[in-house]
């Protein structure tokens, strides 16, 4: 690893960590779950859980602190605008269960009602994309070159070159345009977290069906009996 790689990564882990925030930018794209800075603990949790099945419970909550501890630049003096896009499954797929998908979902709405914080939603009808198998990130900042990070299940590239971050912002441009507008994708959230609490609540009104006909058959049983 060059000196510059190296500058390159610290400057990456030190804006992620609450330094140099001010005047910085953070561009993602996400294709399978919500972005950390966005995540509730709950979420975090079950996702590392998922993806680190050999650690710990105590490994898992260390991971899970740390990047909570990490969201604190969204709520600092000088926070940087993260502009992100999700793919429409990274809202339908449950993570973690319905109760935790239903909070995952409500903590986003209040997110994006900061003006630092931007959601658009890139909706399934909008076809494949390149970013569909994990996460972009672009992060510009207002002293340094621009840099650009990929990452997959397994695996991550930091890019420094400006021809290939060139090529990673003409391609989170094109995703963008293709994407809702922040209006409507709220709107899209909204919408599957109402859905989410409608399927809810017809499981509990089967469930109480369920019951009342089981007593009921009890009850003709029992008269039957007599």
């Amino acid at each position: 690893m060059g000196p510059h790689q190296a500058d390159a990564i610290s400057r990456l882990g030190a804006g992620v960590h609450g330094s140099r925030t001010q005047g910085r930018q953070d561009a993602e794209v996400h294709g399978q779950a919500v972005p950390g800075l966005l995540q509730t603990d709950a979420y975090a949790r079950a996702l590392l859980r998922t993806s680190r099945p050999r650690d710990t419970d105590a490994q898992i909550e260390r991971l899970v602190s740390a990047r909570m501890e990490r969201q604190s630049i969204l709520a600092g003096s000088s926070p940087p605008l993260l502009w992100c896009i999700l793919d429409e499954a990274v809202v339908r797929r449950p993570v973690g269960g319905p109760m935790v998908m239903r909070d995952q979902l409500e903590h986003l709405l209040t997110q994006v009602q900061s003006s630092h914080v931007v959601m658009q939603v890139l909706p399934f009808g909008a076809g494949e994309h390149p970013v569909m198998g994990g996460s972009l990130t672009l992060l510009s900042f207002e002293r340094g070159p621009d840099v650009a990070y990929t990452e997959s299940s397994h695996s991550g590239e930091l890019i420094e070159a400006p021809e290939d971050v060139a090529e990673y912002t003409l391609a989170y441009d094109l995703l963008q345009a293709k994407a809702l507008p922040p209006d409507e994708s709220v709107t899209l959230v909204r919408s599957a977290l109402e859905d989410r609490n409608a399927r809810r609540t017809r499981r509990s009104e089967q469930r109480q069906l369920a019951k009342e006909h089981v007593q009921q058959r009890a009850g003709w049983r029992l008269r039957r009996g007599r």
